[in-house]
């Protein structure tokens, strides 16, 4: 098949073990390790089989990254076993990927062009689970992330209480 591999180095270890255990994370890695689909293995877990009612999403350096990285969710899923593969027709697979039987979604968002727009996006933004992928790229990224962050902790709490998983992973 011509789906990528999850490649068992010790920083997609880590990256897997904060994950799974709700640790906010940022893994430096050289690039093409694996990292970036590491986490991507973890959003697809959450989607269909360990989050419920959870909302996730995606932020990049630009478009393409972020279609890049909702494919390799969608390439994840669909090379689990059949009896494995739980999507309904009711289920959106595009920019917005969701699972409608457990509640859980995810969606993508583009980086603001402003400092105006960095700082709406990332309080308009608040999800208990977020991954910045090329953090160091994405334009007026302290504007956003420091707007981002102080709306993630409250539904994180939220999310922690109800036993759900939240983290905030940067690769």
């Amino acid at each position: 098949s011509g789906i990528n591999r999850y490649e068992l180095n010790l920083g997609n270890l880590s990256i897997t073990w904060c994950c799974l255990n709700n640790l906010n994370n940022y893994c430096v890695m050289p690039r093409q390790c694996g990292k970036t689909f590491a986490v991507m293995a973890v959003m697809c877990w959450i989607l269909y089989f360990g989050g419920k009612n959870t909302e996730m999403i995606l932020f990049a350096q630009q478009q393409s990254n972020l279609d890049n990285n909702m494919n390799r969710i969608k390439s994840i899923r669909n090379e689990l076993p059949s009896y494995l593969r739980f999507v309904s027709n009711k289920d959106r697979d595009g920019s917005i990927m969701d699972f409608k039987a457990l509640g859980n979604s995810i969606i993508k968002q583009a980086p603001g062009r402003s400092e105006e727009s960095a700082d709406n996006r990332g309080r308009g933004t608040s999800k208990p689970v977020m991954n910045y992928d090329e953090f160091g790229f994405i334009p007026y990224i302290r504007t956003q992330y420091q707007a981002s962050i102080l709306a993630q902790t409250t539904v994180a709490r939220a999310a922690e209480r109800a036993g759900l998983p939240h983290f905030v992973s940067i690769t």
